[in-house]
C-alpha cells in the first residue's frame, strides 16, 4: 500500500490558478425570504468551500413566483437578496452592488402554474468564479500529519443514474430521478459521486476511523467506505424512500455482517436497517455484501462481537499533544481510538484476554514519532509509551504490519 504523506512544509511560490465555477439555488418558502435550517446549511457550505479559494467573483439573483402584485414580488426578490447577501457579508466574503440583482417575477424558471413549479421560482440564484490554488489543499491540511486513502470522483447525469466500482473494488449504484435538493426537488443535471474505500487496516488508523458501536460495543468490519453526492459543490441527498445500492468487499472472509452508518462529525457507529438483497445468506461467507441504504455517508459492513468480561485501560504517553493513541486487535478485523483524559489516555470496555497492539504515532516538525506495546489486556492495567523519532519507510512499514 502507498502512504500518501501530508508534510508540514510546502513551497508557497510558482502558483497556478485555473477558472472555476460554483452555481446553487437557494429556495424560499412562501412569502418569506429568511432561510429554513436546510436552505441555510447549503449556504453555509458554500462559505466554506470558498474560503480556501483565492480570487473570487460573487453574483447573486432574486426572484419569486407570481403570486402577488408585481411590485411586491419586486421588494420581495430584493429582501431575499439582500438575506443571501448578508450572510456573505458576515463570512467575509464582499459582493459589488452591480453584481447583486432583484428580478421579481420576471424570470421564472418554470410556468407558475403549479406548487411544485412555483416553490422552484421562490429562490437566490448564486453564481461563484473562483480561481483555485494547486497548492489550496495542501495549505488547508498543512497541519493534518497523515494523509487518507484516494478520493474517487465519477460525474453523471441524476436523470440517467449511476453505477461504478471503485478502485478496491466496491460497487455504488444510484438509481435515475432519486436524488433531491433541499427543497425535495429531483435533481435530472450534473452531480458528481464521491467515494472514499477503507478495506486495509492501516488506512483505518491513518484516517482515525474505529469500530465501535454508539452503544460501546465492539464491532469487527469487513470495510469502510464513505459515499457523498455533490450537486456545484452543495450535497444532496435521496429522495423520501429511495435507496441506492452498495457492494462491499469482504476481503477477510467474515459472516453475519449488518449495514451500520454514522454523519461525518461522529466517531461511533449506528446499526441502519440495510434491505441485504440475500438475508438468508448473512450465515454464509460471502465474497461482497449487496446493501441497500436510505442515506449517503459513511457505510460500514460490521457485526457484533460476542464479549465475556470487559474492563478498561489507561495509557501515559511522553507526548499527548496531536498524539493517536490507538488499539488494533490481533485475529479480530477491530481498531479502537483511545479517548484522552487529563494526563492519560482511557480504553474502555474492552475485552479482557485479546491480545493487542496498542501504538502511538504523530508527526511533529517534519519527524515521524512511533511507539508500540503489544499486549494481552488483563483488568484495569496501565500502560507507558515514549515516542520516538523513525523514519518514513520505517514507519510505513510499522503502520503496513496490521494489513
Amino acid at each position: 500500500m502507498r502512504i500518501k504523506l501530508l508534510l508540514l512544509f510546502l513551497i508557497y511560490s510558482g502558483f497556478c490558478f485555473s477558472q472555476n465555477v460554483i452555481e446553487a439555488t437557494i429556495y424560499f418558502e412562501i412569502d418569506r425570504y429568511d432561510l429554513n435550517e436546510e436552505e441555510a446549511s447549503k449556504v453555509a457550505a458554500i462559505l466554506n468551500q470558498i474560503s480556501a479559494y483565492e480570487k473570487k467573483q460573487i453574483y447573486l439573483s432574486g426572484h419569486t413566483d407570481s403570486d402577488g402584485s408585481t411590485a411586491y414580488n419586486q421588494k420581495l426578490s430584493e429582501r431575499r437578496v439582500n438575506a443571501i447577501r448578508d450572510l456573505f457579508l458576515k463570512g467575509g466574503f464582499q459582493i459589488e452592488a452591480p453584481k447583486v440583482k432583484s428580478k421579481g417575477e420576471l424570470n421564472p424558471i418554470l410556468r407558475n402554474n403549479s406548487k411544485e413549479n412555483k416553490q422552484r421560482n421562490r429562490r437566490v440564484e448564486i453564481v461563484i468564479n473562483y480561481e483555485e490554488n494547486e497548492n489550496t489543499t495542501s495549505k488547508k491540511d498543512e497541519n493534518t500529519a497523515y494523509g487518507a486513502v484516494e478520493t474517487q470522483h465519477f460525474d453523471f447525469w441524476g436523470r440517467e443514474g449511476i453505477e461504478r466500482v471503485g478502485k478496491e473494488g466496491t460497487i455504488v449504484k444510484i438509481n435515475p430521478n432519486t436524488i433531491v435538493n433541499a427543497a425535495g426537488i429531483v435533481i435530472e443535471g450534473k452531480m458528481t459521486l464521491e467515494l472514499k474505500e477503507y478495506y486495509l487496516t492501516s488506512d483505518m488508523l491513518l484516517g482515525g476511523l474505529q469500530t465501535l458501536s454508539v452503544g460501546d460495543t465492539l464491532l469487527e468490519t469487513a470495510g469502510m467506505v464513505h459515499v457523498k453526492v455533490y450537486r456545484n459543490g452543495v450535497a444532496v441527498k435521496l429522495k423520501d424512500g429511495a435507496t441506492f445500492d452498495i457492494s462491499v468487499l469482504n476481503k477477510k472472509r467474515l459472516k453475519m455482517m449488518y449495514l451500520f452508518g454514522k454523519e461525518d462529525n461522529e466517531s461511533k457507529w449506528s446499526k441502519r436497517e440495510d434491505y441485504m438483497y440475500e438475508p438468508h445468506m448473512r450465515d454464509i461467507v460471502l465474497e461482497k455484501y449487496l446493501f441497500s441504504s436510505s442515506k449517503f455517508g459513511w457505510i460500514n459492513s460490521d457485526r457484533f462481537l460476542e464479549l465475556d468480561e470487559l474492563t478498561e485501560m489507561h495509557v501515559r504517553v511522553n507526548d499527548t499533544i496531536n498524539t493517536s493513541l490507538c488499539m488494533v486487535f490481533k485475529n479480530i478485523n477491530a481498531l479502537l481510538n483511545a479517548s484522552k483524559g487529563n494526563d492519560s489516555f482511557l480504553f474502555s470496555k474492552i475485552p479482557v484476554g485479546k491480545t493487542v497492539s496498542i501504538i502511538a504515532f504523530k508527526l511533529k516538525e517534519g519527524k515521524f514519532l512511533y511507539a508500540q506495546k503489544n499486549v494481552t489486556i488483563r483488568k484495569n492495567a496501565r500502560y507507558k509509551l515514549k515516542l520516538n523519532e523513525i523514519s518514513e519507510s520505517l514507519f510505513n512499514q510499522l503502520i503496513e504490519q496490521f494489513n
